[in-house]
């Protein structure tokens, strides 16, 4: 799943949610509760944006409906 070009770790929450689902836990996602992030990130916002739309732009419809 994790393109060459992709260092910003997209695909963390599919990790996370097939361990999840193979341990027979469930995945809950509250999008009201806003994440913060702290502003010297060390990498440039422009290109981590083109890399998450590359990653979802590579998801089936199966898993878009899961994301």
């Amino acid at each position: 799943m994790r393109s060459r070009n992709d260092f910003h770790c997209w695909e963390i929450d599919w990790v996370l949610t097939c361990h999840s689902y193979a341990n027979n836990m469930i995945v809950v996602v509250d999008r009201t509760i806003p994440v913060h992030h702290a502003e010297t990130r060390s990498y440039n916002h422009d290109v981590a944006w083109q890399q998450m739309v590359g990653f979802l732009d590579g998801l089936t419809a199966s898993e878009k409906a899961l994301y």
